[in-house]
C-alpha cells in the first residue's frame, strides 16, 4: 500500500476495490401499472400468429 492510499488529515484508508463488471440482460419499460403491455396475461387468450419458418407447411409447398 502506497501512501496515496491515506487520507493526509485523518489517516483513514480510502481507496475502495474495483469490482468486476458481471454481464446481464435487462429489459426496460414504464412502469407496468400504467402501461402492462409488456406483461403476458395467461387469462386472455393469444393471437395466433403464421410465421414463414413454419417446416410442415413449406414441405408441402416444395414439393
Amino acid at each position: 500500500m502506497s501512501s496515496d492510499e491515506y487520507c493526509p488529515n485523518c489517516d483513514n484508508h480510502f481507496v475502495l476495490n474495483a469490482k468486476t463488471p458481471q454481464a446481464a440482460l435487462k429489459v426496460e419499460s414504464e412502469d407496468t401499472r400504467i402501461d402492462a403491455r409488456m406483461i403476458k396475461d395467461d387469462r386472455v387468450k393469444q393471437k395466433e400468429y403464421m410465421s414463414i419458418f413454419d417446416v410442415e407447411e413449406s414441405a408441402d409447398r416444395l414439393g
